[in-house]
């Protein structure tokens, strides 16, 4: 067991935080866990669910983060600090390293969630900002840190209308040959596994860790095929080759980042090795399939 009781959850009101949330308050009665929510006193969500985030039996913490020394009252007492910042939130990590390094937190969990990509290429360079608190953390303020990569949340990507894949309108476009195949796991499933390695792995197995889980692995043309045995009709499928995304970002120097991220998505660089995944330190994880989540 980690030993970890006192959990800090940052950004607890996204898709992750909450599931992240969501996970920790469940487990909270048996493991005997603390949770407390980090949130803004001023434009934080999570204060107008104060009430009812109390009454799950969270406590919730409203800082200042232009005021590091609320941080740093927060964060006192906390073994695990949890970041579940969005994209908009990403600038604020290395605020959190330092104050936790303060307040002496045990293990800083990093806004990752994300592929298993160590080169940015195209569009995605800004994504660097994602890697920089895990190398403050371990080369300036010596605090322990952990991310887990996941490949892509089918919650997200299957539904946004800019991945073009469009299911419940049977029609999709699929970039490149629609075989390579990527890495799936869904943000419930994530955030189990999450939870689960960071109340029971001991902190010599967390620290400077990175997690590569993996839900499911299917190619593009797999889901669609998935799809059509599950709802069965007509289908258009349209194949397009990768250099039109490639010529999209391009005008768009690289602003344009969501078809950035479906060059890497049709190249299979979302796709984690298989003898590098980490599911086994989970032994009861049985993780939802993309088809479950159609």
């Amino acid at each position: 067991m980690s030993g970890f009781k006192v959990f800090a959850v940052a950004g607890a009101t996204g898709k992750v935080g909450k599931a992240i949330v969501d996970e920790l308050l469940r487990v909270q009665p048996e493991l005997g866990l603390e949770v407390r929510i980090i949130t803004r006193k001023e434009g934080g969500n999570a204060v107008k669910d104060t009430e009812e985030l109390e009454k799950r039996g969270a406590k919730v913490y409203p800082v200042d983060y232009d005021q590091k020394p609320t941080v740093v009252q927060a964060l006192k007492g906390v073994d695990c600090l949890i970041s579940c910042f969005g994209a908009t939130g990403f600038g604020l990590q290395p605020l959190l390293v330092k104050t936790a390094a303060i307040a002496k937190v045990k293990l800083y969990v990093s806004s990752h969630w994300g592929a298993p990509m160590d080169e940015y290429r195209y569009g995605l360079t800004h994504m660097k900002i994602k890697d920089e608190p895990m190398r403050l953390a371990q080369e300036v303020f010596h605090l322990p840190w952990a991310l887990f990569r996941v490949g892509i949340f089918p919650e997200f990507a299957i539904k946004f209308p800019l991945t073009e894949l469009n299911l419940h309108t049977r029609k999709a476009v699929i970039y490149g040959t629609g075989e390579t195949p990527n890495s799936w796991t869904t943000i419930p499933d994530t955030a189990r596994y999450a939870v689960y390695v960071l109340t029971h792995l001991p902190l010599s197995q967390l620290k400077n860790r990175e997690f590569n889980i993996e839900g499911d692995r299917k190619t593009f043309t797999e889901v669609v095929k998935e799809y059509v045995g599950k709802y069965p009709g007509e289908f258009q499928v349209t194949y397009k080759p990768v250099e039109v995304l490639e010529e999209m970002v391009k005008k768009s120097e690289g602003k344009d980042f969501f078809h950035a991220l479906m060059i890497e998505y049709a190249t299979g660089r979302v796709a984690h090795d298989p003898a590098k995944l980490d599911n086994k330190e989970f032994p009861e994880w049985n993780p939802k399939k993309v088809v479950d989540t159609l």
